[in-house]
């Protein structure tokens, strides 16, 4: 966290203090810095909210469906950041406002807090808004059996005997495509995950919200549960992995974990390699490594 909110902030205060009225004042700047997006912690008359500017217009054609789609979540259960506020800054960016969500960052994954996000997850089944959601299976199906991203080339790179073991567990599973059936957090790790008092209190960063299959996101806490379990075993309840594959598979079958686990995978290691981060790409090596080892 940077307490700088860098130049972009005044473009983007200023556009919500004209369409809203509202006079915010950054804390701090949150998450890593990229050169197509920003996030700020700030202050005003909404009370705490989180700021979001991005460039991915994409996400900005799909922002009016996907704020239907987590009010529709929220009011199943899920404690989700419903968006107060979007708007084009100017040809390049566009900005959004949501509340911020009560809580820490989750830091293990014990029996209580497995069993609540395993009940959440459930809430997730149904497509919901009709139109405009991203079609993330689809784009597992593009990434993992043509190659899109590059992130085998990356994944071969970064771990080329993790990478061959992968393409052995994909191969039975050629040519199936992931169900369209729920709706899709894309990035349900710990990061992601807020608790307070032993409660489940917030799930964020929405960004790739879209339909697909709730597996993608089981697969998500399933390599978060491995990691933990390697680090620090006493943080994750003991049946936490058998518990979440035996879930994905009942959810998208054999050949849906075997898609959805090298769909994390390589999109770990070749991230990881692409970022420089060389001790990330030998702790997603291990992750992926026992993972294999569990369902081979």
């Amino acid at each position: 966290m940077s307490q700088e909110p860098g130049e972009l902030w005044p473009l983007v205060a200023a556009r919500i203090r004209s369409d809203q009225g509202w006079s915010l004042q950054p804390v701090a700047r949150l998450g890593r810095s990229h050169d197509d997006r920003r996030t700020w912690l700030a202050e005003g008359r909404p009370g705490a909210v989180i700021v979001k500017a991005s460039t991915n217009q994409f996400a900005l054609e799909r922002a009016p469906w996907a704020a239907e789609a987590l009010a529709l979540l929220r009011a199943r259960g899920v404690p989700v950041p419903v968006p107060l506020w979007w708007s084009r800054l100017d040809e390049r960016w566009w900005a959004l406002v949501q509340p911020q969500l009560p809580g820490e960052p989750l830091d293990e994954l014990d029996e209580p807090v497995l069993e609540q996000l395993l009940a959440l997850v459930e809430l997730q089944a149904g497509l919901g808004p009709e139109g405009g959601g991203w079609d993330v299976s689809w784009w597992i199906d593009k990434v993992v059996f043509e190659g899109w991203e590059g992130w085998w080339d990356g994944a071969e790179q970064a771990a080329p005997q993790t990478a061959r073991r992968l393409r052995a567990l994909l191969e039975p599973a050629t040519g199936y495509r992931l169900p369209v059936a729920d709706l899709v957090h894309g990035d349900f790790g710990v990061g992601n995950l807020l608790v307070q008092e032993g409660t489940v209190s917030g799930i964020v960063d929405w960004d790739h919200l879209g339909i697909g299959s709730r597996a993608l996101d089981l697969t998500s806490l399933l390599f978060d549960w491995q990691r933990l379990r390697l680090a620090h075993s006493s943080s994750v309840t003991d049946e936490g992995g058998r518990r979440l594959t035996a879930r994905i598979v009942e959810i998208a079958g054999d050949h849906g974990l075997r898609s959805t686990v090298c769909y994390a995978a390589i999109a770990r290691l070749a991230l990881s390699r692409q970022r420089g981060e060389p001790d990330q790409v030998e702790t997603w090596r291990r992750v992926t490594e026992s993972i294999l080892d569990s369902c081979t």
